[in-house]
């Protein structure tokens, strides 16, 4: 009797997987732009390192500047 309660649930939980995938596959409507461009950064971890310290210089400079208009 166990077999068949075993059996019985599997055929169960396969039906709730499929009734989610229809579920998901229905309501799973996202706008996707066909011609989307992707951006790619292809600059290397020392440029990236480099970027990220001239930024910072602009960022001390333009707080210096706030500070003096305070």
């Amino acid at each position: 009797m166990a077999s068949l309660s075993n059996a019985a649930d599997k055929l169960v939980r396969e039906a709730i997987a499929k009734a989610q995938a229809i579920e998901d596959a229905v309501y799973d409507l996202k706008a996707v732009n066909p011609r989307e461009k992707k951006v790619v950064d292809h600059r290397t971890p020392a440029q990236l390192l480099e970027a990220i310290a001239e930024k910072g210089k602009e960022v001390g400079a333009a707080q210096t500047r706030l500070r003096s208009l305070m």
